[in-house]
């Protein structure tokens, strides 16, 4: 009798089949080759991300205060090439701005007037804090780097940006915050 009253109920229509996603390209014949504009030859590149990678204490964040600098005011790079003037953009998170970085940049000659200092912690209206975090604030990051038209911008280090979603001894987790990165370097135009 069961069986009888099943058949005679109405079946739902068939769920179809989930749908393949279609990846899109183009073809390589279909790709304009682009030149690679260098902010300095060979080592770093606008619309890339360049990592400054090494120990604790070995001078990485000297050397990007100096290539800060150098861009600041349009002197010649470390090996002698040249090197285009503009705006930079730190986002710091370890160094405070007035005892450490703003004496670091006076030490190198920068332009102080063409280098923006942008803390990891910010003082809201209310006096509460809001931290800067990748990639929760990207959107933020690419406003501020468009709207000074900056050649450089430096995140020391990556690791004190990370959102706390992040896990960052995972090798996933930390290529998809240098994805929307690398994405934001190329639609700025700014090197990284």
């Amino acid at each position: 009798m069961l069986a009888n009253a099943l058949e005679d109920c109405p079946r739902p229509p068939p769920v179809p089949e989930p749908q393949q996603a279609e990846l899109l390209g183009s073809l390589a014949c279909e790709i304009e080759p682009e030149t690679v504009e260098w902010i300095w030859q060979r080592r770093i590149s606008r619309g890339k991300l360049t990592m400054l990678e090494g120990d604790p204490a070995t001078n990485k964040s000297t050397l990007a205060v100096d290539m800060a600098a150098r861009i600041s005011v349009g002197r010649g790079c470390p090996d002698g090439s040249s090197c285009e003037t503009g705006y930079v953009i730190i986002f710091a998170a370890e160094d405070g701005a007035g005892d450490t970085l703003v004496p670091r940049l006076m030490a190198a000659e920068a332009n102080l007037f063409n280098v923006r200092i942008v803390p990891a912690v910010h003082q809201n209206d209310d006096s509460s804090l809001t931290i800067l975090t990748l990639p929760d604030h990207i959107k933020a990051v690419e406003a501020t780097i468009s709207s000074s038209n900056a050649v450089l911008a430096i995140i020391d280090p990556l690791n004190s940006f990370l959102s706390s979603k992040i896990d960052s001894h995972r090798d996933q987790d930390v290529r998809r915050v240098l994805a929307a990165l690398g994405a934001m370097a190329e639609r700025t135009n700014c090197a990284f």
